[in-house]
């Protein structure tokens, strides 16, 4: 079983009544610990580095999880939260005003990020992953 906590995403969508670019308003996630960010929202003395995963803000340009979650631009962000700065201001926000969406018990590694989630770098035979058994499962067979 791993250390690493189940995550749930924050979702903010901001209204716009012209939308973003291409007339779509995009989706802001932030990804937090299972069950944290409802508890901070009753108790701000808990610090953010046990409720969110990673400080980073990752924005779906489509509007909604079909698309591919990029880190945003300081413009991107100053245009939404009118500020770049994550850590104390936008994630915060985020956190506040999203909507959490629990992710089914899924975890985020130490070096993962969104992709990672939908197996996006999960490897198959085609992509370069052996069937071969590794060495030590060799030593097991050939006792």
């Amino acid at each position: 079983m791993s250390n690493t906590p189940a995550i749930e995403q924050v979702i903010f969508k901001r209204v716009q009544s012209e939308g973003g670019k291409d007339g779509v308003d995009p989706m802001w996630v932030v990804y937090a610990n299972e069950g944290m960010t409802d508890k901070w929202r009753h108790d701000k003395s808990i610090p953010l580095v046990d409720v969110v995963q990673t400080f980073d803000v990752w924005i779906h340009r489509t509007g909604s999880t079909t698309g591919v979650a990029e880190r945003p631009s300081k413009g991107e962000l100053d245009g939404t939260f009118s500020t770049h700065r994550v850590d104390s201001e936008v994630i915060p926000y985020i956190l506040e005003q999203g909507t959490v969406q629990p992710n089914g018990g899924r975890r985020l590694g130490k070096d993962q990020g969104p992709k990672d989630l939908r197996g996006a770098k999960q490897q198959s035979r085609g992509q370069g992953a052996s069937t071969m058994p590794s060495g030590s499962q060799m030593a097991s067979i050939h006792g």
